[in-house]
């Protein structure tokens, strides 16, 4: 499980992969949406990817228009 402080790592990364794998066909566009549950602790915020069935999650969309070539992080991002 990760922290609520690195949700930012964790979305990154969820865009990273998505790109890498449509940097291989090359598409128009490429879009991922999946679900964040975030769980609370004595003290701690957790933040962990849902598994579809979560009772209460965060949606998260990431949307790419792609040029000729991909871009190296989620848009609006120099990751």
């Amino acid at each position: 499980m990760a922290r609520l402080e690195q949700l930012d790592e964790l979305i990154s990364r969820v865009g990273g992969t998505v790109l890498r794998a449509a940097a291989a066909v090359k598409p128009h566009e490429a879009s991922v949406t999946f679900g964040v549950e975030l769980t609370a602790k004595p003290g701690k915020a957790i933040a962990i990817l849902a598994d579809g069935e979560a009772k209460a999650s965060v949606q998260v969309t990431l949307v790419w228009q792609l040029g000729e070539q991909a871009p190296e992080g989620p848009a609006g991002t120099d990751a």
